[in-house]
């Protein structure tokens, strides 16, 4: 037995040399894993955010009146161009509607939505299990009117 040992050590069998390596290939994926998981945490984290300010921009803008893309963009589109990334952009939907119906008149409440579809891990393609799953993140703000609206209409706007 001994002999063999003398064997193996002499031929490179017993030493520890390569070790880190194989250890490092073992950890890589989970570390990778945990790693690209913050990364599309901060990206929800970021879509949220971004689609609660869209909506209470679009709020006020509505509120006052005031529509900074007129007359070549309604103010759903306008706002859908607010957003921070084209991504974003491309998968969101602005709607503006007045819940209490009829003619809005001052003091009316006017609300202002917006759905954004989050890709998760769109940089893994995922065939096996169809695409990458999704989430719809949705922002809302509402708020009364100061004057009844004549520079925007009600509606959904979705690139």
């Amino acid at each position: 037995m001994k002999q063999l040992e003398a064997i193996l050590r002499r031929e490179g069998w017993g030493s520890e040399s390569g070790t880190a390596v194989v250890e490092f290939a073992v950890v890589l994926p989970l570390l990778l894993l945990i790693v690209f998981g913050i990364v599309d945490f901060g990206r929800a984290l970021n879509y949220t955010n971004n689609a609660t300010h869209i909506a209470s921009e679009g709020a006020r803008w509505a509120v006052v009146d005031s529509n900074p893309g007129a007359p070549s963009q309604s103010l759903q589109r306008y706002l859908a161009g607010q957003a921070d990334s084209s991504e974003m952009m491309d998968n969101a939907t602005v709607c503006v509607s007045f819940p209490n119906g009829g003619a809005p008149q001052a003091g009316d409440p006017v609300e202002v939505t917006v759905a954004v579809s989050f890709n998760w891990t769109p940089y893994i393609s995922n065939t096996v299990f169809g695409g990458s799953p999704t989430s719809t993140f949705t922002g809302k703000a509402v708020m009364r009117l100061e004057r009844p609206p004549s520079s925007y209409g009600t509606g959904c706007y979705h690139v």
